[in-house]
C-alpha cells in the first residue's frame, strides 16, 4: 500500500515539474526572441496555446501574441515552434486630422 501511494506521489510531482519546467522554456523563449532574428523553440506548439490559454484546435498553424512590447509571431514547425516578433508599422501609429 505505502508502495502505491509512493508512486502516485511520484507521478504527480513529475507531472507538476515538467509543467512548470515547459512554463519556464516558454517564457525564455519569450524573452530571447528579437527583432532582428527569428528563435526556435523546442516547446511543442499546443504547449503554446496551453500556456496562452487558448483553444484553437488542431487546425492552427500560427498564433499571434504580445508578451512585454513585443508583437510575436508563434508558427508551428513539426515538433517545434518558430517564434518571430512583427516588426512595427510606423505608419499606422500615425493619426491622420
Amino acid at each position: 500500500m505505502e508502495i502505491l501511494i509512493f508512486l502516485i506521489v511520484m507521478i504527480v510531482i513529475w507531472l507538476r515539474w515538467s509543467r512548470y519546467y515547459t512554463n519556464k522554456q516558454i517564457k525564455d523563449a519569450l524573452r530571447e526572441v528579437s527583432e532582428n532574428k527569428a528563435f526556435r523553440s523546442g516547446v511543442k506548439f499546443t504547449e503554446y496555446l496551453r500556456y496562452f490559454k487558448l483553444d484553437m484546435g488542431s487546425n492552427a498553424q500560427s498564433i499571434d501574441t504580445v508578451y512585454e512590447d513585443k508583437n510575436i509571431t508563434i508558427v508551428k514547425d513539426d515538433n517545434e515552434c518558430v517564434l518571430m516578433v512583427n516588426k512595427k508599422n510606423e505608419d499606422s501609429s500615425k493619426i491622420e486630422e
